[in-house]
């Protein structure tokens, strides 16, 4: 608001302020740009490394691909990798979003800065990271991207405050200069600090969160036993009031005396007691098994276990996070909406009533996907004091919708459960996946801390499973071990992370900061840091690092100084001092810092002087040779060069034209012509840009195509026979040139092809005889005669030991049960294809109602197929059923009961509108894909009193095709509609 004041303002002062200002706005949003590009240089690569010689180059016009189960070119289909290297063209001079969205994993620099890090096993998931550009001035970029198996996609995308989110286009991208990927020159650009920071009871000071590590007692035990690792602001435990299950919590377990279900060990008199100066969060579970539960809550039925916690919560006076129902919205759960909001004020009310006053209430949704409105399940603002979201597998939509909805209530966020699920960081094992390293452990952390560091004005805590899932009876290797303290390299980034100066440990005045708000006086300066070293020193710049410092409240940043000179601040343990002069000696120190102001003493003193300039080239390469020349491809290698400073890379010609770069001594030609001839010569460079004469020319000639087939495969024979899978095995083929694959038959069908010599057939039935064939392929495609076949039959599978149903919910929803016959198995999983599609797995939840294993599967099209069988335990050893089909036929409902509608209403947004006939649906959710890029799932805004609903879709382009479908509710049930297609 403008408050009058004494003096005038001319008109000439306002308009000269005016144009200030306009002129500003125009230099932000728009620069001169070249938009002449031609994509980006492409090295494919046979494995998921990038390591040795690509199989072949190109120059890529964007990135944007859908391989699905296929692949690239040459590389297959499986287990390839990519690197993309050279320059984009910002138009505007501000913060960018970059947004790598792959199948699997994505590492993406931008003029030496990480700016993405998601190098993990994953399906098409957006990942995204900020870089500060000038417009009009091209910055370097290297992408690097691998397969695993499975769908195979890649995307690279932008957005800033002035462009709007799209595929870096190939104008704005050149395949020139040197894209390679370096460590890290500078730390991305910092998150705005926010205006506002949501609160609530017990939340921490602005700019603080909450640490907190469970999930049961031997997690935290073995969490603190770490010398390295604090004390944690919180520890977790959990609770039972539900039917049946009273004995199992309340008499003797979490209270008072500590025992372990196959859940890990719990006891909250331990948490209290051996954990002074945190506070206490609990999960209370109130599942509905019997689907009376929650109304003997209200009735009052429960009421002595509500009295003895709210009373042990009460005598013991510290902040208690209490969960209730936590992932109310799941459906091994049970709840009915309304009956959970019942109960939830009503175990509020009685606490209310006992003079409990220092427990604050957490609403956990499940998070896992969009679910009906999650109004429904939410208590009332007077009833809920944080809400909290699940993070095991990031989908942006239901976690968007999370965000919304906590800052639209004025509530904070507590990340209430997380952790890695499937990995096992002390052995670097991926469940699914197998192997796995440990960087692509840590970019799962990666994308947790980097969620709320983008959320931090309403992510205010974060609770972490610490635990060895593996060896825990309920849970087993598909959660794995994910102990913070089994993995150096998970420790030491987790600790940079948790000493940022945002997270609260534990700390005797803890208590007093939470009820107040206020953090205490604190003239405790951090320690000074230690290690000061440098790398990576040219003539111009030095690389800093050094060992953190600790602090009591933690360490905020780091100043550094060049003699003396404070030359820039960092919020990590590293620091690139760029424009200083060549052949000079500079003294560098360092000072840690806390949020109150403490400063540390300086740093021990480290000396660095800079190389001098460099202008000369290295030395010419020699001795270019040729091998391994095929009809379609050379390997050219030569004699090292030498230079003053060092060789950077080489440059290869082939007949005067440039066709890449590489900084080995090798380089594979791919995509020749059979019986050419073609001159190849090689140029060395250092960083400096001096570059040497080219080499003598190398004259080859390719070979010429080859006709010859393999020979067939011999000796098949079986092992490893089960009731639904084999494993076949044969002897090798020989080939003239050599042997690139076999393609494996089963009954005349192909089921696969490998280039190993044993081939595992899953998905059989049991007691059943199937004929098996090899034909050897080599890499021209010639093909061999098939093998003599093998006949193999399958195991018998125990008699009558489980009957199993697939009930049809709705048009979309099916339920897959699962009833043994005389025992009681610890696990039931189910595996099914749809269409024969991607196989999904999942556990069957027992409903104790219907005294059966259960599952449904969503978003079922009418008329599909579905392939599905089950491997359960019984009596000790695992077994594997055969496998069923189910046709899905709905449940007779139409499916066109609505009409909708979409129509383009600027340039670059469409509206889709949907109109039910006859009644007036609760929710309506729209699901779209554009250019079968990732699904979106939005709910449709009622703008007609339930008779009309719409969405607005952004960011389309002329020609872009939207496949969408919509899921609405109808009378009680739920539907999914048919798929609808729409060309902007």
């Amino acid at each position: 608001m403008l408050k009058k004041s004494g003096k005038r303002i001319s008109i000439i002062t306002i308009l000269s302020l005016l144009f200030s200002i306009l002129s500003l706005y125009s230099v932000v949003l728009s620069a001169p740009v070249d938009a002449n590009g031609d994509g980006l240089f492409a090295e494919y690569f046979s494995n998921q490394n990038l390591s040795g010689t690509p199989s072949f180059t190109q120059i890529d016009p964007s990135i944007n691909f859908n391989w699905g189960q296929s692949g690239p070119g040459s590389v297959g289909s499986e287990n390839f990798s990519i690197r993309w290297s050279g320059m984009v063209e910002p138009r505007y001079s501000e913060i960018y979003t970059i947004y790598g969205t792959t199948d699997d994993g994505v590492r993406v620099w931008v003029d030496g800065q990480l700016v993405i890090d998601r190098w993990a096993i994953q399906p098409a998931t957006e990942i995204k990271g900020r870089v500060e550009l000038v417009g009009g001035q091209k910055a370097y970029i290297t992408v690097e991207y691998f397969e695993n198996d499975g769908e195979a996609s890649a995307q690279l995308a932008w957005s800033s405050d002035s462009q709007a989110k799209e595929v870096i286009p190939q104008e704005l991208l050149y395949s020139e200069g040197d894209g390679s990927p370096v460590p890290p020159t500078r730390d991305p650009p910092p998150f705005p600090e926010p205006d506002y920071y949501y609160t609530g009871k017990y939340s921490p000071p602005d700019g603080k969160a909450l640490l907190i590590i469970g999930q049961d007692l031997a997690a935290v035990e073995g969490y603190v036993a770490d010398p390295d690792l604090p004390v944690p602001a919180g520890t977790t435990t959990y609770c039972d009031i539900s039917e049946g299950n009273q004995e199992y919590i309340l008499y003797g377990c979490s209270l008072d005396e500590r025992i372990d279900y196959g859940s890990g060990p719990i006891n909250m008199f331990e948490n209290l007691r051996d954990y002074p100066n945190s506070v206490l969060q609990m999960g209370l579970y109130i599942v509905d098994n019997t689907g009376t539960n929650l109304t003997h809550i209200v009735d009052g039925t429960h009421d002595q276990y509500i009295d003895q916690l709210g009373n042990s919560f009460k005598e013991d006076g510290r902040p208690v996070f209490l969960r209730i129902g936590y992932e109310f919205d799941g459906p091994w759960n049970h709840y009915n909406a309304e009956q959970f909001v019942d109960a939830w004020r009503y175990i509020v009310d009685r606490f209310e009533f006992l003079g409990v006053d220092n427990v604050a209430y957490v609403w956990q949704a499940s998070t896992w996907q969009v679910t009906t409105p999650i109004e429904s399940w939410y208590p009332g603002d007077e009833y809920v004091d944080w809400m909290g979201v699940s993070f095991f597998q990031y989908v942006p939509a239901p976690y968007d919708q999370m965000l919304d909805f906590a800052r639209e209530h004025d509530k904070p966020i507590m990340i209430a459960e997380s952790t890695p699920q499937g990995y096992h960081l002390d052995t670097n094992w991926n469940f699914w996946n197998g192997d796995v390293t440990d960087e692509q452990i840590w970019s799962w952390y990666q994308l947790l801390f980097s969620w709320i560091e983008e959320n931090r004005d309403v992510v205010r805590a974060l609770s972490y499973i610490n635990n060895d899932w593996a060896n825990q009876e309920m849970w087993g290797d598909l959660w794995g071990d994910t102990r913070i303290e089994t993995n150096d390299y998970i420790k030491t980034k987790w600790l940079e992370e948790i000493n940022n100066g945002m997270w609260m440990n534990a700390s005797p005045d803890l208590f007093e900061i939470l009820e107040t708000g206020v953090p205490v006086d604190d003239t405790e300066a951090p320690t000074v840091p230690a290690n000061l070293f440098a790398d990576l020193v040219t003539d111009t710049s030095v690389n800093l690092s050094w060992s953190p410092s600790t602090d009591n409240y933690g360490v905020s940043g780091y100043d550094i100084y060049r003699d003396g000179n404070l030359v820039g601040s960092s919020n990590s343990t590293h620091f690139t001092v760029t424009g200083l002069s060549p052949d000079t000696t500079y003294t560098f120190t360092i000072t840690a810092k806390d949020v109150s102001g403490n400063v540390s003493n300086e740093s021990i003193p480290l000396l660095v002087t800079t190389a001098g300039p460099d202008i000369e080239p290295p030395t010419i390469p020699t001795n270019l040779a040729a091998t391994v020349i095929t009809q379609s491809t050379v390997n050219i290698s030569w004699n090292a060069s030498s230079d003053n400073l060092g060789v950077l890379e080489y440059d290869v010609y082939m007949d005067s034209n440039f066709i890449g770069s590489t900084t080995d001594t090798f380089y594979v030609v791919n995509g020749l012509n059979a019986e050419t001839n073609y001159v190849f010569t090689v140029s060395a460079k250092d960083a400096a840009g001096n570059k040497s004469g080219e080499s003598e020319p190398l004259s080859v000639t390719t070979e010429s195509p080859d006709t010859e087939p393999p020979t067939a495969p011999t000796n098949l024979n079986a092992s490893n026979v089960t009731q639904s899978s084999v494993n076949i095995n044969w002897t090798s083929s020989t080939d003239n040139v050599g042997v690139a694959e076999y393609d494996v038959y089963m009954d005349s069908s192909l089921v696969g092809s490998t280039s190993n010599l044993t081939f595992e057939i899953t998905g059989l039935n049991a007691s059943t005889t199937y004929s098996f064939t090899i034909i050897a392929k080599d890499a021209a495609g010639n093909s061999s005669t098939e093998s003599i076949a093998l006949n193999v039959t399958t195991d018998e599978a125990p008699a009558g030991d489980f009957s199993k149903g697939v009930d049809t919910l709705s048009n979309s929803q099916v339920q897959i049960w699962f009833v043994p016959n005389g025992y009681t198995p610890n696990f039931v999983t189910l595996h099914y294809r749809i269409d024969n599609g991607t196989q999904q797995n999942y556990f069957l939840q027992y409903n104790g109602t219907s005294d059966r294993w259960e599952y449904t599967i969503n978003n079922v099209p009418v008329g599909s197929s579905i392939s599905y069988y089950f491997t359960y335990e019984m009596n000790g050893p695992q077994y594997e059923s055969q496998t069923y089909i189910f046709e899905h036929e709905g449940d007779g409902t139409p499916n066109i009961d609505f009409t909708s509608n979409v129509e383009a209403i600027t340039d670059s947004q469409a509206l889709i509108s949907f109109e039910p006939n006859g009644y007036t649906p609760n929710f309506v959710v729209v699901h779209y894909r554009v250019n079968n890029g990732d699904e979106q799932n939005y709910f449709l805004n009622d703008v007609g009193g339930g008779d009309r609903w719409e969405y607005t879709i952004s960011n389309l382009s002329t020609g872009d095709v939207v496949d969408y479908y919509f899921t609405y509710e109808k009378n009680g049930p739920q539907y999914d509609s048919e798929h609808y297609e729409y060309t902007h």
